[in-house]
């Protein structure tokens, strides 16, 4: 097993994301991981990294957001052109981060959160079905750092399937 990996993220959220909740997920198998965000990179600067990971022999995760890709499959086969990305280190999020931020949430949280509905299967939700759940007064980077407070990776499991499979491929 390798000793080292790197986890390749979108943005901003998501490296918040991996860092509360992933990271410590991953940390038992790993002796080293590292974050980095790509989306703000040009494509040949990823593309070096990865090259230089696989000639390491180190481990690696490339997130993406499945966003308005028709499935999984069209989703992954276009990272994999664009970054050289090997197929089996490819995560697609259904739909995008903020899907999974939400799906840790049992009813209990969202009213702690001010949420003024349960949140129940996240496998659709948007960037902007999160941001109408922002309550008046408070920042969205805020309101992430209060669900990641309170969010339950088995509740995850069970309200997004993205979710699922990721803890299923790499976690269990």
């Amino acid at each position: 097993m390798p000793n080292k990996l790197y986890v390749f993220l979108e943005g901003n959220d998501d490296e918040r994301f991996f860092k509360h909740i992933l990271a410590k997920l991953l940390s038992g198998k790993y002796s080293k991981i590292l974050a980095m965000t790509y989306a703000e990179e040009p494509p040949k600067i990823t593309k070096k990294y990865i090259k230089a990971i696989i000639s390491m022999g180190d481990a690696y995760i490339f997130f993406h957001d499945i966003n308005d890709s028709p499935c999984v499959t069209a989703c992954k086969e276009k990272v994999r052109t664009k970054y050289q990305v090997e197929e089996n280190s490819i995560m697609i999020i259904v739909k995008e981060i903020e899907c999974w931020y939400l799906c840790g949430l049992d009813s209990d949280c969202c009213k702690k959160l001010k949420i003024d509905r349960n949140i129940g299967n996240t496998n659709s939700m948007t960037k902007e079905d999160f941001d109408d759940l922002i309550p008046e007064g408070i920042s969205r980077i805020e309101f992430m750092q209060q669900i990641l407070e309170k969010h339950k990776c088995e509740l995850g499991r069970q309200k997004n399937e993205s979710f699922r499979y990721f803890l299923r491929k790499w976690i269990d």
